[in-house]
């Protein structure tokens, strides 16, 4: 794992990329994942938590679908459980996605100032371009699933893999993120980091330790520009 920037480094860089996380942080589709995995659980008479929710938010979809069999002791592989996931969360995504709060706002606010923004999403690219379809969002530089990396989160490569794309140095990135994962994800890539904090699923104490971010914030609605430019400084 690369070690993160030091802050001499960082005095030297400046905003030139957003990258976004997806899931719970651009579009409110944890409560659906929750409603899947509660629905696939159910099947096996069993009853997703919201501490299984905790542990798996913000990893690689494989190995946190890997956790649950583990945990729950379940009679079918990590393709089996894809492969039901995909059918129940479909038709929850058509018919519920919607955005989070104030994250079409500060897209186009962003579009404004002409940054460059990327996703880095867990999810695989089925999941992003339902996501594109549904929803519109599809105007990104560079998009990178998890599928397409050989470590998801909360090793640094998808985040690497995201700058790389638009050929613009880790330090002069700035991560979004909602899941302590993500962040500790971005931070080992060397990207300032801010956490949007959800309190349906988190709280402060989770963002802690090699999880603590740049800033902290309650909603997307509370970031200005200037602001996050201010935290390469």
């Amino acid at each position: 794992m690369e070690e993160t920037v030091s802050t001499s480094e960082r005095e030297k860089s400046s905003l030139q990329l957003i990258i976004f996380d997806m899931d719970g942080l651009l579009i409110d589709s944890e409560p659906l994942w929750l409603l899947s995995r509660k629905e696939i659980l159910q099947q096996f008479r069993q009853v997703y938590t919201p501490e299984d929710k905790k542990k798996v938010m913000g990893t690689d979809y494989e190995v946190g679908v890997q956790m649950l069999i583990d945990e729950y002791n379940l009679p079918i592989t990590v393709g089996e459980f894809s492969e039901m996931e995909v059918k129940i969360l479909d038709n929850l995504f058509e018919k519920k996605l919607r955005f989070m709060p104030g994250a079409k706002e500060f897209l186009d606010r962003v579009d404004a100032v002409g940054i460059p923004k990327a996703i880095a999403t867990s999810s695989n690219r089925h999941r992003l371009n339902l996501t594109n379809r549904v929803l519109g969002l599809d105007d990104f530089d560079a998009s990178v699933t998890g599928e397409e990396i050989k470590k998801g989160k909360p090793e640094p490569d998808i985040y690497l893999a995201a700058a790389e794309k638009l050929g613009i140095e880790p330090d002069n990135c700035l991560a979004l993120e909602d899941a302590p994962g993500g962040v500790k994800a971005a931070k080992a890539a060397g990207m300032v980091t801010v956490a949007v904090l959800d309190t349906r699923y988190s709280t402060a104490d989770d963002f802690k330790g090699d999880a603590e971010p740049d800033l902290l914030v309650n909603s997307l609605e509370e970031l200005d520009i200037d602001q996050l430019k201010g935290l390469f400084k």
